[in-house]
């Protein structure tokens, strides 16, 4: 994957021993400077470096409700936490307390077009704030 970039392996070692390159996901590495100091924003770019490498994931209920920037209780600990996806029903038999699966119209998902975080995919404001309260007991 190093050689995709032009970069060799041990370069990219050394860059990481000097902290001028952070690895977000594995495989998937940032330069150090370019990570947000929002942990909101940082944690968003954590779930694009996922669906780099896993692009049927799309970010959802925490995870896209900061990346909408909707409220939540308890931002600063849900900014910290893993990023949380939903992988469309079918698409695969894994799934993990991170990654819920289950239907996921194509109306339901959007992406963000412009920016540090362009492209990644995520659900829309509205079935973000369903899947949330979904999950309220």
């Amino acid at each position: 994957m190093v050689a995709h970039v032009g970069v060799s392996y041990r370069t990219l070692q050394a860059a990481l021993r000097r902290g001028t390159v952070t690895e977000l996901h594995p495989g998937v590495y940032v330069a150090s400077e370019a990570i947000p100091s929002d942990p909101a924003e940082a944690h968003a770019q954590r779930a694009l470096a996922q669906q780099v490498r896993t692009p049927a994931l799309v970010a959802s209920h925490e995870t896209a409700a900061l990346a909408h920037g909707l409220p939540l209780l308890h931002r600063e600990r849900v900014a910290a936490e893993p990023p949380r996806f939903t992988r469309v029903r079918g698409d695969s038999n894994r799934t993990t307390p991170l990654i819920a699966a289950r239907p996921l119209p194509p109306a339901h998902v959007t992406d963000i077009a412009a920016g540090p975080l362009a492209g990644l995919r995520l659900t829309t404001p509205a079935r973000t704030a369903i899947d949330l309260a979904a999950e309220l007991e």
